[in-house]
């Protein structure tokens, strides 16, 4: 396929007139010199044609505010109000557009010559670093400048100390050197200026602080005045700090009042934590030794008890803690003896035998809880001897017992019983009695 078959932009089409134009020129600006300045004109017309229609101018209000400045100020005057920001109207091509800042414009108001009163000044904008790019319009195209004598004096520095220093310190006074410096500017500023003031911050400090420090100016609320010089700048600000409350960790006691039930004593107690952390000044602290949960009573306690306390502080003294203490008391049953007499069952004794012991009582020693032993009823401890296998005669027989649960024998005594084994006695049988005949009753009948 030809490339003539192909369809031509316009631009190609101007660009290829502009080549043939310049053939067909060139040889008459040979001929004739004054064609030069024709032909130069035409290029850059139709350089500027084809520049526009790649890279068309866009005009539009810039989108952000230029902050207007006061410049060639008189060394006498000031200027005592606030100058407003400009809004501008701009054109430039559109692919510079997107990269415009604000720090490529200067609004300016010329202030040369100008004496103190109150006039309205035109703002001119100048453009910094943008080829290509001019101010359409400035709005508003003039502000008014109020310009006031310069006058100087004395004002106090006003330190204050902010932020929130670690528990138990505290921050003494905020000392500036200078303590006072000279501030100047237009007249009715100046008259506002009360102290020349600046924050120094103590968070989390807990030493003392030396920092040098930029002042403000400030008025009668305490809020910043601009417009105004300060001089010195920096002022050497000192701050001393101290531990006004100090904590300490003490010890802990409960007092026990009462008696538990009877057979029942207190095995030892409990205190948790057992340690309690209080603050206070030293001088306070310094007399504790131990902090008091109060009594616990145990009157006719029979199991542990566990109960919650705070603990007593003494005037001056603050807990760290809001937590409560566990205070636990161990009850425990009372260990002891007791002696029981019982009779001793006699078990195993062989058919055709009889059995005899040589006492009828034993005396057993029994040892466990106290409230267990006086509960005791002598039916239940079973004493027994076993004469299972023995013969006749006389054998010596271990005693054994048996007890409830809970509770041990300590002692039997004896611990051993002479058992008598002997024959059972034989059966008496009754002698026989005659029975009369009928013939001798009726004999005794006659």
């Amino acid at each position: 396929m030809a490339l003539s078959n192909f369809p031509r932009s316009p631009l190609h089409d101007m660009r290829e007139m502009l080549a043939n134009s310049w053939r067909r020129g060139s040889s008459a600006v040979r001929a004739t010199p004054g064609l030069l300045l024709l032909s130069l004109g035409l290029g850059i017309i139709i350089w500027i044609f084809v520049t526009d229609e790649e890279n068309p101018t866009r005009s539009g209000v810039f989108p952000a505010p230029i902050e207007v400045v006061a410049v060639n100020v008189g060394r006498e005057v000031a200027v005592a109000n606030v100058l407003p920001s400009t809004s501008i109207r701009i054109a430039a091509p559109e692919d510079r557009w997107d990269s415009l800042t604000s720090a490529n414009f200067r609004a300016i108001v010329d202030l040369n010559g100008l004496s103190a009163r109150e006039q309205t000044v035109p703002v001119r904008v100048e453009v910094n670093d943008a080829r290509g790019v001019r101010v359409i319009s400035v709005e508003p195209p003039a502000i008014v400048v109020n310009l006031e004598q310069i006058v100087t004096r004395e004002v106090p520095v006003d330190a204050r100390i902010v932020g929130a220093l670690p528990r138990g310190f505290a921050a003494g006074e905020a000392v500036p050197e200078p303590s006072s410096v000279e501030v100047s500017g237009p007249e009715s500023l100046v008259d506002l200026v009360v102290s020349a003031g600046a924050d120094i911050n103590v968070t989390g400090l807990t030493v003392g602080l030396s920092q040098s420090l930029r002042l403000v100016a400030r008025g009668a609320g305490g809020g910043e005045i601009r417009g105004i010089t300060i001089e010195p700048a920096n002022v050497l600000i000192e701050v001393e700090i101290e531990q006004t409350v100090l904590t300490r960790t003490v010890p802990l006691d409960v007092e026990l009042i009462g008696q538990p039930a009877p057979g029942y004593r207190v095995d030892g107690f409990q205190i948790q934590p057992r340690f309690f952390e209080i603050e206070g000044t030293f001088d306070i602290l310094q007399t504790i030794d131990t902090l008091s949960l109060g009594p616990v009573l145990l009157d006719g306690a029979r199991a542990n008890l566990s109960v919650a306390r705070t603990p007593t502080l003494p005037p001056g003294v603050s807990a760290v803690s809001d937590d409560d203490v566990d205070v636990i008391v161990s009850i425990a049953p009372i260990e002891g003896s007791t002696a029981v007499t019982v009779v001793p069952r006699l078990v195993g004794v062989a058919p055709g035998l009889r059995g005899a012991l040589s006492e009828l009582v034993v005396t057993v020693v029994l040892e466990g809880d106290l409230p267990l032993l006086n509960s005791l009823d002598p039916s239940d401890i079973d004493a027994e001897v076993d004469a299972t296998g023995l013969r006749l005669g006389v054998a010596q027989v271990e005693v054994r017992v048996e007890v409830p649960e809970g509770v041990s024998v300590r002692e039997v005594r004896p611990p051993q019983l002479e058992l008598t084994l002997a024959p059972t006695a034989p059966p008496l049988t009754p002698t026989p009695t005659a029975t009369p005949t009928a013939e001798a009753t009726a004999e005794n009948e006659e």
